[in-house]
């Protein structure tokens, strides 16, 4: 990613499965170009559930980030034993350090609550009502 003279983002990005660009082969826009990182994303529960995001990032901290969730998908995807169930169910949380030049330093955090398959979690399983409460029964007196 790098900036135009406009303060446009500009990005190259790539498969995860691919080689990362070269920066000295990327077109000379005037600035320089840096490493970002790009997940997508779609909310499972809550008020945004459906909510399809993209999570991006170009800071140290988030790189990291993106690069130990995708490190854990792999091993557990080689690993075998993992029933079908690829997909990380991630919490979006954050950290803080404290920088020396800039101060309180925010960094994501992307712990794994828990796994699914590619085709997504599993339908919801509607609430049984319970039977009807029988009627006591009404004599007629008379």
């Amino acid at each position: 990613m790098c900036f135009s003279n406009d303060n446009k983002a500009l990005e190259r990005l790539v498969p995860v499965n691919q080689p990362k660009p070269e920066f000295a082969e990327l077109p000379d826009k005037g600035f320089p170009w840096q490493e970002q990182m790009t997940v997508n994303m779609k909310c499972v529960s809550g008020a945004d559930a459906g909510l399809e995001v993209v999570f991006k990032t170009a800071t140290d901290g988030g790189i990291k980030a993106v690069v130990g969730l995708i490190d854990t998908v792999r091993d557990r995807f080689n690993g075998g034993e993992h029933g079908g169930k690829v997909v990380p169910i991630v919490r979006l949380e954050k950290d803080s350090y404290p920088h020396p030049q800039y101060g309180r330093t925010w960094v994501p955090v992307l712990p794994i609550e828990d796994w699914m398959p590619l085709d997504g979690p599993a339908p919801a399983s509607k609430p049984v009502s319970p039977p009807p409460a029988e009627q006591p029964r009404r004599r007629r007196i008379g």
